[in-house]
């Protein structure tokens, strides 16, 4: 029986103009493929790489700042629809996002939380039984690992043959990627997201469409 993830529940939402999506049945038929074939579609970009590698750091920003501990969830939940891990279960439901940049971080505090992000919360609510979900988002130093790909990269400009071109541009990419020169109070920001139950069950009706569309399109195939 399908079930989406959290994180995923944004792809089966309806758009602003359009009740079912192209989208959404491209998404539908690749876990199709994933389930039937046994394969997994792997999808990478060094903005999720550094999401991954630095959770711990942008725990301890948050606890910092909260003056509380917050320790990583390693529960998952799951209902009759979606599935999913939040980050932060105890003391509140919490969703840690980490910036790639100083520009991404505050392009988020100017435009606000993705829906991708807002679905992702809501479907946290259901599965945990909260209120309120937090969204934070935290900006901490770039690994070095993801510092040195981006200074690799420059090596294939026709300018890198001039040392002190290729030297700035390196220097350049460390202060762009380290930010222990910005206070730690202007490097997490927080969004609440408030439970709405016709939201929630919205996700409910939507899974049971991609069910029903699976079922037509796909599983007789």
């Amino acid at each position: 029986m399908l079930k989406i993830r959290s994180s995923a529940v944004h792809k089966i939402m309806p758009g602003k103009r359009k009740k079912w999506l192209k989208g959404t049945e491209d998404y539908l038929r690749e876990l199709w493929v994933q389930e039937k074939y046994g394969r997994e579609r792997e999808i990478s970009s060094k903005y999720m790489s550094k999401g991954t590698i630095v959770e711990e750091q942008s725990l301890d920003l948050l606890s910092v700042l909260e003056g509380k501990f917050y320790a990583k969830n390693e529960e998952q939940f799951e209902n009759d629809f979606i599935t999913g891990t939040p980050d932060i279960t105890d003391p509140e439901l919490r969703d840690i996002k980490s910036s790639w940049n100083l520009f991404t971080f505050h392009k988020t505090l100017s435009e606000g939380i993705t829906d991708a992000n807002y679905w992702q919360a809501m479907a946290y609510m259901e599965l945990t039984g909260a209120e309120v979900c937090y969204i934070d988002y935290c900006l901490v130093d770039t690994p070095q690992q993801l510092i040195d790909y981006e200074k690799r990269k420059i090596l294939f400009n026709e300018q890198t043959d001039d040392y002190e071109w290729y030297n700035r541009k390196c220097k350049m990419i460390e202060k762009n990627c380290t930010y222990g020169d910005i206070p730690i109070e202007e490097r997490c920001e927080t969004f609440e997201v408030e439970r709405d139950e016709e939201k929630i069950n919205l996700i409910h009706e939507r899974v049971e469409m991609c069910r029903d569309w699976m079922d037509k399109n796909l599983n007789g195939e």
